[in-house]
């Protein structure tokens, strides 16, 4: 959730005036200094992403980006290889917060098990946390769904309003509140946050739902994947109306744990009612075994498409998903070509 959240992050302090914002994955030691060699003296905000695959990565981000903020999203699983253990991500993502100067906020996921761990490393820093827990600083209340928005009301400390995002899915309600906590961190009031979220447009790949002449849906996905996104996308497609299929390719540094992390997936696939799963690549064969009898695995994204094509039919709703490495957004654009109405999002506000 990471790149959602600076884009909402983004689009929320532009409130208070010029933003420079990393952009595409330009988020390591190579992406970052780039990034802050783009800041002028009119900026007003600098939102700087942080990648990492191992302890120490975030640490030297940190050191030459100097933040006053820090948002950590959550402790997920992905680059579980290069970390070893979740544990180790939490540590690693907590780099963050230690290198926070002595008045600086730290902004965490108050869902999150290792919250507790950060809210330590703050020490006597400023800490706003944000989530559905009824003690979290910055929460969400009146959730409301639908298959192209997301709405629901952002309660601050003495403040709310109305959000309505042109953004699908419940795993992004919490990017958003991160981002309204950077807001409130700021001094913006409910209103101006709610007013910032509303211009957010989804970013490529992050579960964008395109519509098709035949009356078909691809929900593009395909940005990147890691076993907490893989359900997530799941839970939307969940709750669309059946048919529903999910396509899914394989989810990359996972290490030792590849394997039982794709059958998990899988079986979260079949225990929330997933009609069709389609697995592409060597690596996804776990998906389809975790899915059960009916699963379907390609050794190729071609067979994949071939297998496909001719079985859309108006009110299918097809997931694609997979990490970067697997390219499944070559399946999105074989689904959809030809067959879009207008190559437009359904998500977009354009």
């Amino acid at each position: 959730g990471k790149t959602t959240t600076r884009a909402l992050t983004a689009a929320v302090v532009a409130a208070r005036g010029p933003v420079c914002a990393t952009t595409g994955n330009l988020n390591n030691h190579l992406g970052v200094p780039l990034m802050l060699s783009r800041l002028q003296p009119a900026h007003r905000t600098a939102v700087i992403e942080m990648g990492a695959n191992h302890l120490g990565d975030i640490a030297r981000l940190a050191a030459w980006a100097r933040p006053q903020i820090g948002v950590i999203t959550q402790a997920g699983d992905a680059h579980l290889e290069g970390f070893g253990s979740r544990e180790a991500i939490a540590r690693g993502k907590g780099e963050l917060i230690s290198a926070l100067p002595a008045h600086g906020i730290a902004v965490l996921n108050a869902d999150d098990a290792y919250c507790p761990v950060w809210q330590a490393l703050a020490g006597d820093r400023r800490v706003i946390r944000f989530g559905l827990q009824a003690e979290a600083e910055v929460r969400a209340v009146d959730i409301a769904e639908t298959a192209q928005s997301l709405g629901f009301t952002l309660v601050l400390p003495h403040d709310r309003a109305p959000v309505l995002l042109s953004l699908v899915g419940r795993h992004n309600l919490y990017n958003a509140l991160a981002a309204a906590a950077v807001g409130l961190a700021l001094g913006l009031d409910a209103a101006a946050i709610s007013a910032g979220l509303a211009q957010a447009e989804g970013e490529a790949g992050r579960l964008r739902v395109f519509e098709a002449d035949g009356g078909w849906r691809v929900a593009d996905d395909s940005y990147n994947a890691n076993p907490g996104s893989m359900q997530a996308g799941l839970d939307w497609l969940a709750a669309q109306p059946s048919p529903r299929w999910a396509v899914l390719g394989a989810m990359a540094e996972l290490g030792a744990a590849s394997d039982a992390a794709h059958r998990q997936v899988g079986a979260h696939a079949a225990q929330r009612g997933i009609d069709r799963l389609v697995a592409v690549g060597a690596a996804a064969r776990g998906l389809a075994l975790g899915f059960g009898d009916h699963a379907e695995w390609f050794a190729s994204r071609e067979q994949a498409i071939s297998a496909l094509q001719p079985d859309l039919a108006g009110g299918i709703t097809v997931l694609v998903k997979g990490s970067r490495s697997a390219g499944m957004e070559q399946v999105v654009s074989a689904l959809l070509q030809g067959r879009a109405s207008s190559g437009k999002s359904s998500c977009s506000s354009n």
